[in-house]
C-alpha cells in the first residue's frame, strides 16, 4: 500500500470550533442560529485543511463581524458516537477558544447575518448554560473554569478526564472452558500447547457466559484471544514495528512507535499495558451450528471492516454484528469502537471509554503470577 493509499484509509473525524466572549460586565456572548432550536456561541465546522484556530476566526467574523487579536485555546472535547447523539456512526472533536473581553465599543460593532444568525445577546454564565444546547452546556461550564484558571481543559463527552488509576482487585484468572464449556477457544496451536486454554478474570468470564445465554439458539462465541501473556504481546508489538520499518524506511523510530501504538498496546507492565494482559479483554466472533457467522466484507479494507459501526457493510452482516453486540453489552461488557471483535471490562481502556475514575485490573505477566 502506498503512503497516499494508507493516509486515504485512515479514520476521519468531523471537527468544529467555538469561541467564548465576555463583555465588561462578565456576561457571555451567545448567538441564535436560524437552523437550530437553541442558542450557541459563535463558531462552526472546521473546513478541510483548515486549522481549528483559523476556523474559529473565520466563523466569528462571519457570524458576528468581530476579529479577535489574541484568541486563546481553552478546551478540546472529544465526542464519541454515544456522546454526539446524531447517529451511531458519528464521532467528532470540538475546540473552544477564548476571544477575550469585549469593550462597549466592540459590542456595538457586532453585526449578524440575517440568513445564518437571527440575533445575539449578552447573558450571565448561568443563563448561557440554560439557553444553549445540552452538549454545549456541558462543555461551557468547565470552559468557564479553565478561562478563570488560565489552564486549558481536555474533555470527553463534556466531562473532565482525570488520570485513571488502577486499583488492582486481585481477582484470579480462570479457565473459560471450565466455566462455560459451550464456548469455542481458537488460540493458535503454539499457545494452546503452552497455555492449554483461554483465561479471563473471573468476573469477565462470568459475563461472557451470561452473554452466551443471550444468544439465539444454535449460536455461540469463538474466542480468538483472551488473557495474553507478556511474551505474546511483545511478539505482536515487535512484529508491527518490523512491518512498519519495512514499509516506511524513512520514518524515525519515534514516528514508527507512535503509529504502531495506534493498533497494538504496550507489552510493558504498567498502567498502559494491553487490556489483554490484564485478563479483562477478549477478542471474539460468532459461530452458528458449527460454522463461522459472516462479520466482515471482502470489499472493505482492514480498517473499514474493523470499525464496530460500519454503514458500508451489507444489512445481513450488520444484523450479525448486532446479535453479538446486543448479547455482550447486555452482559456488561464494553466494546472498543475501532475493533468490533474487542470487548472488555475492568481494564484501563474500559475505564477510559466508560469514564470511570479507576480500573480494577492491572497486567498479569504470566500464569505463574495469576494469584
Amino acid at each position: 500500500m502506498s503512503d497516499a493509499d494508507y493516509i486515504k484509509n485512515l479514520p476521519k473525524k468531523r471537527m468544529a470550533s467555538g469561541v467564548i466572549f465576555f463583555n465588561e460586565a462578565g456576561e457571555v456572548l451567545i448567538v441564535k442560529p436560524g437552523y437550530k432550536d437553541h442558542w450557541s456561541v459563535p463558531g462552526g465546522v472546521i473546513d478541510k485543511n483548515e486549522s481549528p484556530r483559523a476556523a474559529a476566526l473565520r466563523e466569528v467574523k462571519e457570524e458576528v463581524g468581530l476579529e479577535p487579536k489574541n484568541m486563546q485555546f481553552v478546551c478540546l472535547d472529544y465526542m464519541s458516537p454515544q456522546d454526539s447523539g446524531y447517529s451511531t456512526h458519528d464521532e467528532n472533536i470540538q475546540f473552544i477558544f477564548f476571544g477575550g473581553i469585549l469593550t462597549s465599543e466592540d459590542a456595538e460593532n457586532i453585526q449578524v447575518p440575517n440568513d445564518e444568525i437571527s440575533e445575539y445577546r449578552f447573558v450571565s454564565k448561568d443563563e448561557a448554560l440554560k439557553m444553549v444546547g445540552n452538549k454545549l452546556s456541558n462543555r461551557l461550564k468547565p470552559c468557564f473554569e479553565a478561562i478563570e484558571k488560565g489552564i486549558p481543559v481536555y474533555l470527553e463527552g463534556g466531562k473532565k478526564m482525570t488520570m485513571i488509576k488502577i486499583k488492582e482487585c486481585g481477582e484470579p484468572l480462570v479457565d473459560i472452558k471450565k466455566l462455560c464449556p459451550d464456548l469455542i477457544v481458537a488460540l493458535d496451536s503454539r499457545r494452546m500447547k503452552k497455555e492449554k486454554s483461554a483465561y479471563l478474570r473471573k468476573t469477565v468470564a462470568k459475563m461472557l457466559c451470561k452473554a452466551k445465554s443471550y444468544l439465539p439458539k444454535g449460536y455461540t462465541f469463538i474466542i480468538g484471544d483472551a488473557w495474553r501473556p507478556q511474551y505474546v504481546q511483545k511478539e505482536i508489538y515487535n512484529d508491527f514495528v518490523k512491518n512498519f520499518k519495512k514499509k516506511y524506511p524513512k520514518w524515525s523510530k519515534e514516528k514508527i512507535q507512535r503509529e504502531v501504538e495506534k493498533y497494538v498496546a504496550s507489552y510493558r507492565i504498567g498502567k498502559f499495558s494491553s487490556g489483554h494482559m490484564t485478563g479483562g479483554a477478549i477478542d471474539l466472533r460468532l459461530v452458528k451450528n458449527g460454522r463461522k457467522v459472516p462479520m466482515k466484507s471482502s470489499k472493505l479494507t482492514y480498517q473499514e471492516n474493523a470499525k464496530s459501526f460500519q454503514p458500508k457493510l451489507s444489512v445481513h452482516i450488520q444484523r450479525n454484528r448486532k446479535i453479538m453486540f446486543d448479547a455482550l453489552a447486555k452482559a456488561g461488557l464494553s466494546n472498543y469502537p475501532k475493533e468490533y471483535w474487542h470487548w472488555s471490562y475492568g481494564d484501563i481502556w474500559w475505564a477510559r471509554r466508560n469514564k470511570k475514575k479507576y480500573a480494577i485490573y492491572g497486567a498479569i505477566a504470566s500464569l505463574d503470577t495469576k494469584n
